[in-house]
């Protein structure tokens, strides 16, 4: 009796065994695929859109070097032929200004408010007749 158990025992063992199946539907699946459709493209536009304009002014003897700048704002850079004296201004597209002027004052203008303001003292508020102006040199 023993020995029918034993190899009723091994025959079930080896049953099962016969029935496991190894899992082969697994397979690696390489999804990986490289960019192909980058195309470095040139966006840099020059600064200067248009040649720089000079022009002299033979009454005061100012001669102004025009360019566009950043944001299409005006620079103008300033020289009197007389004094040699320089300056600059940045005019930007909402009439807004701001520069050093002959002494080297970094000064700034509001064209909404007419605001003027020099670090030499002088405050301008207003425009046209009731523009006033204190401190520093008076500005016209």
């Amino acid at each position: 009796m023993r020995l029918i158990l034993i190899a009723a025992v091994m025959f079930t063992g080896m049953a099962s065994a016969q029935q496991y199946k190894p899992v082969t539907t697994f397979k690696p699946v390489n999804t990986y695929k490289p960019v192909t459709t980058y195309k470095p493209v040139n966006t840099y536009k020059p600064v200067t859109t248009y040649k720089p304009v000079t022009t002299f002014d033979v009454n005061s003897g100012n001669l102004y070097y025009t360019t566009k700048g950043l944001n299409n704002a005006t620079n103008v850079r300033g020289t009197n032929t007389r004094t040699g004296t320089n300056w600059n201004t940045t005019i930007k597209t909402n009439g807004n200004m701001q520069g050093l002027d002959g002494k080297g004052n970094s000064w700034q203008y509001d064209a909404k408010s007419g605001n003027y303001f020099n670090t030499n003292g002088t405050i301008c508020t207003g425009k046209g007749a009731s523009r006033i102006c204190t401190g520093g040199t008076k500005v016209p």
